[in-house]
């Protein structure tokens, strides 16, 4: 795993938490329509301004995709919560 990462929403502990809790799931995850639909924004809540937990569920599967190397799911995350871009 990365260690060097930037956070916006979550913190690096509550992080590693949750990438040691979601263990070897990460297969499962991508063939998962509700976790697939939560990365596009689709379902309920769709158009509205995000909530601080979301956003903070969405950066968590964010850098866990990173650290799997699924960056197209990355993309998918970084177009459908905008606020997790990061100005470089």
């Amino acid at each position: 795993m990365a260690t060097t990462k930037e956070f916006k929403y979550i913190d690096k502990d509550k992080y590693m938490d949750f990438a040691v809790g979601m263990g070897d799931k990460v297969e499962e995850l991508l063939n998962d329509r509700i976790i697939l639909d939560f990365f596009k924004r689709q379902g309920e809540g769709v158009g509205e301004k995000p909530t601080e937990e979301l956003l903070q569920l969405a950066e968590s599967f964010l850098h866990l995709m990173i650290d799997h190397e699924e960056y197209e799911l990355c993309q998918t995350i970084v177009n459908n919560y905008p606020e997790l871009r990061i100005n470089c």
